[in-house]
């Protein structure tokens, strides 16, 4: 998958966590979200279900079930104090296209790991 990361990250370093932990999620990357997140992480996916500790990870990504793309694109990864998000566009040919929009609670302000989690996956339409 093609990845387009946001331009806005660059002189943050937590900026920078934050849309490397949009990568993992994307890319269903077990290995670094295990290492980025508390043992006490709880993962709401809306519209799904909760979560709960660093075990659920590969029940979280299977219940996620981001559409396979061909490209993400980061259009932001922000934060502030122990809070942070994201968004991304996810494509896959011409006309297929999913927003994700990930909200993350660190455990302290200096943001070594994620202690909640907010998805919000949701099918662009094709009309604008």
């Amino acid at each position: 998958m093609k990845t387009i990361k946001s331009r806005d990250c660059g002189n943050s370093p937590k900026n920078s966590f934050v849309q490397d932990l949009e990568i993992a999620i994307a890319e269903s990357d077990f290995g670094f979200l295990a290492k980025s997140v508390s043992e006490e992480l709880q993962w709401e996916i809306c519209g799904i279900g909760t979560f709960n500790g660093s075990s659920s990870i590969p029940e979280a990504l299977d219940a996620l079930n981001l559409m396979q793309a061909d490209q993400l694109s980061i259009e932001f990864a922000l934060s502030h104090g122990k809070t942070a998000a994201s968004q991304s566009l996810r494509t896959r040919g011409l006309s297929d296209s999913q927003y994700v929009s990930n909200f993350f609670k660190f455990s302290s302000a200096k943001a070594i790991q994620v202690s909640r989690i907010v998805t919000m996956a949701i099918q662009r339409s094709n009309n604008g």
